[in-house]
């Protein structure tokens, strides 16, 4: 998986997306998400989506959601 694609991933998670919606707008399928998702959380040190997002803002690879 390349750092870019998991941080879209990530992006669109943030925005609020379901799983559903963000597998139609990435064109991935469900199993590929679930695989972006274990990488992400896995090279964050995290094992879910809000530690995921903390740990992103820390690094300066997302922007904080207003």
């Amino acid at each position: 998986m390349s750092v870019f694609r998991g941080i879209e991933v990530l992006r669109e998670l943030v925005k609020g997306d379901d799983k559903k919606k963000i597998t139609q707008k990435l064109f991935i399928s469900e199993r590929t998400l679930y695989n972006h998702l274990a990488s992400i959380y896995d090279k964050l040190g995290v094992s879910n989506a809000i530690g995921a997002y903390n740990k992103a803002m820390d690094f300066g690879y997302i922007d904080p959601v207003m």
